[in-house]
């Protein structure tokens, strides 16, 4: 398998790992493009443990490249059960029932990438459902609508044997071990620095041994998708809609649920700064592509809530976009078209593009490594 020249950080903690092979007959969904969160039951308390979609990657399984999906089960968890479906049929599935002392976790089910190529290329979109429960009464029901164009091409990335546009600068495993040689895991270090620590929060610019204690990381790379993106969304974007998860950076201490953007009074003002769309068209193709480049640079990349500074022998971080995707292209382009206000404000499709990292993904297309933060 032709592996991804990438930079890229995360972690992940796993106390088990499942795997599941078998697709999953799909349901009807409305086409109402929105992240759903339903208690089908009952009320869920706002402790209620949070699972979360943590995005695609590719496999090799006895020597065949799989198209890999992968959930994050909290602590607490009792059952959670998720499918994804390339519509009209059903793509993948997995369920889970936990013992009451499980630890965080991971689920993740795998499918040919054959197979899988050949139904996304046949879909209409991508959408993931995941349905948990936990200690109060009832389910918690998430459904999350996926960008088509990106599964796609991280499928075909394989197929036509070429590199993933993923590349990321920070964080990034700096000095590895204590001979020196890198080994693939970030280690974060929050009150001490030595060889071993990529970043210690003692170097963090806007360090004060007096002010409160955070757990803080700078963020920048890069992606292209063949979209045009007019837009990346916000929390403060997305309330009334449904199916997606606003653009922001996360990360699970222990199991705990941070975010860059979800700590703070207003996410869109802060995050919406460093980010910037650049568009163009493939020479070939004559298709639109949106290059995607973020930096939040360390002074400012702080996860506010003071209980991010805490140990995590292994991390889970991830970073989630709200793409807004329009099939004509800018509003300049659509008007030459002879598009109306309308007609283009129909087209636009708010979706997810996820990225995270895994431990055990060393033979996997996006190669992220993990990360482990000790005082």
């Amino acid at each position: 398998m032709k592996l991804i020249k990438c930079l890229f950080l995360m972690s992940v903690a796993i106390s088990s790992n499942s795997v599941l092979s078998a697709p999953f007959e799909a349901r009807s969904h409305n086409e109402n493009h929105a992240w759903e969160d339903e208690v089908i039951t009952g009320q869920v308390a706002d402790s209620a443990p949070e699972t979360r979609f943590l995005g695609f990657n590719i496999e090799e399984i006895n020597g065949e490249p799989h198209l890999s999906a992968t959930v994050a089960a909290p602590k607490g968890l009792q059952y959670l059960y998720f499918d994804i479906e390339a519509s009209p049929v059903g793509l993948l599935a997995y369920n889970e029932t936990f013992p009451r002392t499980h630890s965080q976790t991971t689920l993740k089910a795998t499918i040919p990438l054959s197979e899988a190529l050949e139904k996304v290329q046949h879909s209409d979109f991508i959408e993931i459902s995941l349905i948990s429960m936990d200690s109060t009464p009832g389910y918690r029901l998430n459904s999350l609508r996926y960008n088509r164009q990106a599964l796609l091409e991280l499928l075909e990335s394989v197929t036509d044997n070429q590199d993933y546009s993923l590349v990321v600068q920070q964080p990034i495993d700096l000095k590895g071990n204590e001979y020196g040689l890198l080994d693939g895991v970030i280690k974060y270090c929050m009150n001490h620095d030595s060889i071993r620590c990529d970043y210690s929060y003692l170097n963090y610019p806007n360090f004060d041994k007096d002010g409160p204690l955070q757990f803080a990381l700078p963020f920048k790379g890069e992606f292209t998708v063949n979209a045009y993106i007019n837009e990346l969304k916000f929390r403060e974007d997305l309330i009334s809609i449904n199916k997606v998860l606003p653009t922001d950076f996360e990360v699970w201490l222990d199991n705990d649920l941070f975010g860059l953007g979800k700590d703070r009074s207003n996410a869109k003002a802060f995050l919406s700064n460093f980010f910037t769309l650049t568009h163009s068209k493939n020479a070939f193709t004559n298709q639109y592509q949106t290059k995607v480049q973020w930096e939040i640079p360390w002074q400012h990349a702080t996860f506010q809530k003071g209980a991010s500074y805490k140990r995590a022998t292994h991390a889970i971080w991830s970073m989630n976009f709200a793409v807004q995707t329009n099939r004509y292209g800018s509003f300049q382009d659509a008007t030459r078209q002879g598009i109306s206000m309308s007609e283009y404000l129909n087209a636009n499709i708010i979706e997810n593009i996820n990225f995270s990292a895994l431990e055990g993904t060393d033979d996997s297309l996006l190669q992220l490594p993990p990360m482990s933060v000790e005082y």
